[in-house]
């Protein structure tokens, strides 16, 4: 009952074309991060480009596509589909630290710093400051690295506030 509650909700929104589209998405996505969990998928590179290109305006198809990249060290491609997924939602911190990766990895190490700082101030974690200090460390600020250590370990538990 839920679920066609959610489905009539989109459709009023969306109107029925978009709405049918939007759910055909995200039930793609869905599956391809549950099989990849689960260890089913042998074709997941394929699914996921295939989502992509189906809807080549939707940040979390996107995101899993430009994440699966970087999980296999595809990284042009990679920073191609999480830039275009960041543009569309500016505000989803896991886009950025996917970003954040793929910008490091393509020797981008400025975009990488802005990418992690985005994702950290929109929600603070462990591996978000994890990454910003790689990356702060990598541009030889060896203060703010520190900085970004000490944040990730008062996030920890056992290590109490010990944030400067």
């Amino acid at each position: 009952m839920a679920s066609a509650g959610a489905c009539l909700a989109l459709a009023g929104l969306l109107g029925e074309t978009r709405a049918v589209l939007a759910l055909a998405v995200l039930g793609a996505v869905w599956a391809g991060l549950l099989a990849r969990r689960n260890g089913e998928f042998r074709d997941l590179p394929g699914v996921c480009a295939q989502t992509a290109a189906c809807a080549p305006d939707n940040p979390l198809a996107l995101s899993l596509w430009g994440e699966e990249r970087l999980t296999e060290r595809d990284y042009a491609p990679a920073r191609t589909a999480l830039e275009r997924a960041a543009a569309l939602a500016p505000r989803d911190p896991d886009i950025l630290n996917n970003l954040g990766l793929a910008r490091f990895a393509t020797g981008d190490k400025e975009g990488a710093r802005d990418a992690f700082a985005r994702a950290v101030a929109l929600h603070p974690t462990t591996g978000g400051y994890e990454n910003l200090g790689m990356v702060l460390a990598a541009l030889g600020r060896r203060r703010a690295a520190a900085e970004a250590a000490a944040r990730e370990l008062a996030l920890r538990r056992g290590f109490g506030r010990i944030v400067p």
